[in-house]
């Protein structure tokens, strides 16, 4: 929000204040200020960028120590439904999220079980920062997720370290290539891109349905992890840097690493150079012939 539309909108709720119970906290960063006192202090004072996991981070504060508060979301995003089912299992007294006319109790959302690993399992499946996987909704991968607790085991690591480490990260590639492709168990992305073209129906082969390369796949496993680690420790007061996490900082931007290996592996491109310094040493009557094939 602009700081001239922030001052607007403060100067606004100072003229309402009267019409509530209780006090009004207007946050602006690090800063929060009581609106019916006019005292600023830090208590809900933040340095993350993301919004969505800054309302978490103030319910914590507000249900801390608090076995029978009360605390209502007003929010239709889908990011904050899926930490708030988290959260509601990990804090005390009681998180509601506002849909429409309703209130719905956020523990209620999934069961305990589920709510460990929702946060993951919706980040790796495409969230606001991270992609998803063409012809994969999320509803029936939640269910099969739901009934499957081997399934649930292969994401509960991720996010409780901000390092990902190499067993978290191949069990996150066992949940791709198994649970959201359905390959075999111990096939490499490869293999299963393979495995996959060659099941496909003729008339429907399509690229956009293969399983994901190895390459593009670790830093979107990178991303995964760093926005579990910061949506699971929503208590956090500033986020970790993204840079080398998925992302990496480019002309003054945060721009996500899509792939890092070269076009072609290093065998077929070095044959390519090689066939590429051989046609050169024709004449040009067979360099045309060549170029209109």
């Amino acid at each position: 929000m602009s700081g001239r539309l922030q001052k607007l909108l403060k100067e606004h709720m100072k003229t309402v204040i009267s019409l509530f119970r209780g006090s009004i906290v207007y946050c602006e960063g690090e800063i929060s200020t009581n609106l019916s006192t006019g005292i600023t202090s830090t208590d809900f004072g933040f340095k993350q960028l993301e919004a969505d996991t800054m309302l978490l981070s103030a319910c914590a504060k507000l249900l801390n120590g608090k076995n029978d508060e009360v605390v209502v979301i007003d929010s239709e995003d889908t990011d904050v439904y899926v930490q708030a089912a988290y959260a509601s299992h990990k804090l005390k007294g009681h998180l509601l999220i506002k849909r429409k006319n309703e209130h719905i109790s956020c523990s209620a959302m999934v069961s305990k079980d589920v709510s460990n690993i929702i946060i993951p399992l919706h980040i790796i499946t495409g969230s606001d920062h991270t992609s998803g996987f063409y012809g994969h909704g999320k509803k029936k991968l939640l269910q099969k997720v739901i009934s499957d607790p081997e399934a649930r085991k292969l994401l509960e690591r991720v996010g409780e370290s901000l390092v990902l480490r190499d067993e978290v990260k191949q069990a996150m590639k066992t949940f791709v290539i198994c649970v959201i492709y359905k390959e075999s168990t111990g096939l490499t992305c490869g293999q299963a891109r393979a495995s996959r073209w060659h099941n496909m129906k003729k008339k429907k082969k399509s690229t956009l349905r293969l399983p994901p390369d190895d390459d593009t796949l670790k830093h979107h496993l990178e991303r995964t992890n760093y926005l579990s680690y910061c949506q699971i420790h929503y208590d956090l007061l500033e986020h970790p840097s993204p840079i080398g996490r998925g992302w990496e900082f480019i002309n003054g931007k945060c721009r996500v690493v899509r792939y890092t290996k070269p076009p072609l592996p290093h065998q077929l491109k070095r044959q390519d150079e090689i066939d590429g310094d051989s046609d050169s040493s024709t004449d040009d009557e067979d360099d045309s012939t060549d170029s209109d094939d």
